[in-house]
């Protein structure tokens, strides 16, 4: 499911498009964060609701302050091909789900997911990513430097068989 890059830091997989929050979790513990563990998310008072867009943003809760009486606040996140979550916007910046959802919508018209078939080294395992940004060059800056794209467009070509390849690197 996930090809090893090395970092300065350590190694780590890569992942591409998830499709449940499940899948989430688990690439984000197989990446040795620990965002989703039961102690993190009871110390923050974490709730992550359900659905996945756009193989990649997703909605969390959390308790403006540290007793059960405070009300929860909503964050857009972001699962990164690296495994790791990042805040799309600001945390907790929204009182309602569906204020997160407009947010996500919002996002959606302006930062694209971009996908990139390609291989890893010169011989390496073919692999197909997907990256959430404003543009594809900007998308094409998050993969590993040793990937080398194939293809790539705007995910919601892909089922069509519509490719860039003249934005290959």
């Amino acid at each position: 499911m996930s090809t090893t890059i090395t970092t300065r830091a350590q190694d780590r997989p890569m992942f591409g498009a998830m499709f449940s929050i499940d899948d989430i979790q688990r690439a984000n513990r197989d990446a040795g964060s620990h965002f989703f563990d039961a102690d993190t998310m009871r110390f923050f008072g974490s709730r992550v609701l359900p659905t996945v867009y756009a193989g990649r943003l997703f909605i969390t809760s959390e308790r403006s302050g540290f007793d059960h009486y405070s009300p929860r606040s909503y964050t857009v996140r972001e699962f990164m091909p690296d495994g790791s979550i990042e805040t799309v916007g600001d945390f907790n910046g929204f009182d309602t789900p569906a204020q997160a959802r407009a947010e996500i919508k919002r996002q959606r018209s302006t930062r694209h997911s971009w996908y990139f078939a390609g291989q890893h080294g010169k011989n390496g395992r073919e692999r197909t990513y997907v990256v959430t940004a404003d543009d594809p060059w900007q998308a094409m800056d998050r993969l590993h430097k040793n990937f080398r794209v194939m293809h790539c467009g705007r995910a919601a070509d892909y089922m069509t068989g519509e490719h860039y390849p003249h934005l290959s690197a």
